[in-house]
């Protein structure tokens, strides 16, 4: 297999100290690290891989991965934790193969090629991007979309310096949020976004209110937990922030798994038909005008659901507002025992918090 690879040398007091304390902390981020005979720590990531060889005023990183989209996330990864420890660094560090600033390897420049109006309440938009690949899994069912706010002029994308460390436009240039991919088609280049729109919206709802054929978004990720496809019951829990991701997750359920999926949303005009498995169950909860996450809708059908024992192989997947969160994750946990393996229990969103 070709391995991409690059290098940089940087100087360092105490270098295996400091060396030794960013290794620990990546650690606790997933990656692995050894140390082998030589003294040299061997640091795996699923993008690659990082050596790191301290001399007595210095130490060189190496990277290596399949793709040089790899190369680039495993600098910044390494680059990234080495100037939080010391900001000096971000002067010092510089890559073999970083001469200039650039685009991130990761960032894609997406064109809206189509909206429809599902419901009142719910645009979809289709997207023309390149390099899709990365995105086509269930493992990660989130992304990062970028809105560009200054109208009228040229996008201001994130950029990359010789230290391989992105820096981003301030938020009133360049506004982040993250979506689910309702669909995603590689061989053809597109992916479906579905947006929820409401009053007072964020930068994302704007974008899709007044989305025209020819406007461009920026697109990095992927990121974000999944549910596991093993289990034979299923909860899936949500408003209608959480819909694109429950929606996802029903097509992509064994044919023979069974459970409930409980959505709330303002009204019948708001109802989707949604692919799943035939022995699976639907409680549509309506708000009728009430305002979102104002009342215990969720947390009620929850609680009025009975789960299958500790003997049967089961999750729960919930995607709502701040409070609802708290409340449901809380019975699920403690009142239902559910252990982290059975469950995945996010906030969506916050009431009185803009986004």
């Amino acid at each position: 297999m070709t391995l991409y690879t690059a290098e940089a040398r940087l100087i360092l007091d105490q270098p295996d100290i400091v060396v030794s304390k960013v290794c620990d902390h990546l650690l606790t981020h997933g990656a692995k690290v050894r140390r082998d005979e030589t003294g040299r720590r061997q640091l795996s990531f699923s993008w690659g891989d990082c050596e790191i060889e301290v001399e007595e005023s210095h130490a060189i990183l190496r990277v290596a991965a399949p793709t040089t989209m790899g190369v680039g996330i495993v600098q910044e990864t390494v680059s990234s934790h080495l100037i939080e420890y010391s900001e000096a660094l971000a002067d010092e560090i510089v890559w073999s193969d970083r001469a200039t600033t650039s685009l991130p390897v990761w960032f894609c420049a997406c064109t809206v090629i189509e909206t429809r109006q599902l419901t009142p309440h719910m645009l979809r938009i289709r997207f023309r991007g390149d390099n899709l690949e990365r995105y086509d899994s269930l493992r990660n069912l989130h992304m990062r979309l970028m809105f560009p706010l200054n109208d009228g002029e040229a996008p201001e994308w994130p950029t990359t310096g010789a230290n391989g460390v992105t820096h981003y436009p301030p938020a009133d240039i360049l506004a982040i949020r993250k979506y689910t991919f309702r669909n995603i088609d590689v061989a053809a280049g597109t992916f479906d976004v579905d947006f929820v729109l409401h009053d007072n919206p964020g930068p994302g709802a704007s974008f899709a209110a007044r989305a025209r054929i020819g406007d461009v978004i920026g697109l990095g990720g992927p990121g974000g937990s999944s549910a596991p496809l093993d289990r034979s019951w299923y909860l899936l829990v949500g408003d209608e922030t959480a819909l694109p991701a429950i929606s996802r997750l029903l097509e992509a359920l064994p044919p023979d798994a069974r459970g409930r999926a409980i959505i709330e949303v303002d009204s019948s005009e708001e109802w989707q038909r949604l692919t799943a498995p035939q022995n699976f169950e639907f409680q549509w909860l309506y708000r009728n005008g009430e305002n979102p996450g104002d009342a215990d809708r969720l947390a009620d059908a929850v609680r009025s659901t009975q789960l299958p024992s500790a003997d049967e192989s089961r999750f729960v997947w919930v995607g709502c507002e701040y409070d609802d969160f708290k409340t449901i994750r809380d019975y699920v946990r403690n009142d239902c025992g559910l252990s982290k393996h059975e469950s995945l229990i996010v906030s969506y969103w916050r009431r009185s918090v803009s986004g």
